[in-house]
């Protein structure tokens, strides 16, 4: 059968922009007809996708919509005649973009509303962890089935930038967070635990926080206040880059900071592990059952607290090596997840 994607912001090195590339590899290798629609196609992907006003609507398509914000696509899917299964990657509460987005405060009110407006539209629902299912139940959704993000490490298998590497001290203890520069990843918390660490434990190290800005620009300005004040140099916002330099710098990361504070999966969590990058990650949203057990799992943001531990992990090779053996073994139970299986039972239990 004819069994179609559908998303907002379709882009090259997204989680959700690779999930659904891995969707689609799964239902093309199961024989249906799989296409991908969306409202942005970042440019690397132009030939991966149609734009989302070509969709052939017909009552026999099963439409796959992955939902992660508001759009006027939402309001269209409402109308058509096709199936629809709803996959959840959660939306990010309004109330964390006050006073930094009014764009994404209004898409996240927005998504919210359409989230509520499409409970009785699907057919099924597919959230992408445990924690977002039970968002979903508690907004009165039903017949809820859990299919975590399917990853492609092969990705991740680049040769580095050959550039990239000249431009930093190999001999520096490297902090590194990857993840959109937005106040529920709470930058902040991990700069003040850099701060710590740099100035009173190791002043021969850096923090390099990967990722996108576009959307918030005032929370990076404060970010970047913040870095003024308290006076810690070699604080490094790279924005976007190319996945040659992200793995460039992934390959030179000591320790992996996650101190955000609402996740509905945390993809950076299990790329760190594939990097051999020993984990501290606070304990909030999804992130505890990504890890499944593994890593450092804190309740404190204390940075002191933080600041210790990043430094016993790096140091003391005993606990530093039984955090990897953990990781690793959470890696390996992910990667050998039976997708194909999964999703073949989830399309086979739709009406």
């Amino acid at each position: 059968m004819n069994v179609h994607q559908m998303l907002p912001n379709f882009s090259a090195g997204d989680a959700i922009g690779d999930d659904t590339l891995a969707l689609q590899r799964i239902l093309r290798g199961m024989g249906h007809a799989s296409d991908i629609y969306a409202g942005v196609i970042h440019p690397y992907l132009v030939d991966r996708a149609y734009h989302w006003k070509k969709y052939p609507e017909h009552p026999d398509n099963l439409l796959i919509y992955h939902f992660s914000v508001g759009s006027e696509i939402a309001d269209y899917i409402v109308r058509i005649p096709d199936r629809l299964v709803l996959v959840f990657h959660n939306i990010t509460p309004a109330r964390w973009f006050f006073g930094f987005s009014p764009h994404m405060t209004e898409l996240a009110a927005e998504g919210l509303a359409q989230l509520k407006m499409l409970k009785d539209r699907t057919t099924a629902v597919w959230a992408d962890s445990d924690y977002n299912g039970k968002i979903l139940q508690d907004l009165g959704f039903e017949n809820i089935h859990v299919l975590p993000v399917i990853l492609d490490f092969n990705r991740l298998d680049l040769d580095p930038n050959p550039v990239v590497g000249t431009q930093f001290d190999s001999s520096q203890v490297t902090w590194f967070f990857a993840g959109r520069v937005s106040p529920n990843k709470c930058h902040e918390d991990i700069i003040k635990a850099f701060s710590v660490y740099r100035n009173h434990i190791n002043q021969h190290s850096r923090l390099l926080l990967v990722g996108d800005v576009r959307n918030c620009h005032r929370y990076a300005d404060s970010l970047n206040e913040l870095v003024k004040r308290l006076g810690i140099p070699d604080v490094i916002f790279t924005g976007m880059i190319d996945d040659d330099e992200w793995v460039s710098l992934f390959r030179m990361a000591d320790v992996f900071v996650c101190m955000s504070e609402h996740e509905g999966f945390c993809v950076p969590l299990l790329e760190a592990m594939y990097f051999d990058v020993p984990v501290i990650a606070y304990d909030a949203g999804a992130v505890a059952g990504t890890l499944g057990g593994s890593g450092v799992l804190v309740r404190t943001k204390d940075p002191l607290v933080i600041a210790e531990t990043a430094d016993l992990l790096i140091r003391d090779r005993q606990f530093r090596d039984r955090i990897l053996q953990g990781q690793r073994r959470r890696l390996k139970e992910y990667r050998e997840s039976d997708y194909f299986s999964a999703v073949a039972r989830l399309l086979g239990i739709i009406k």
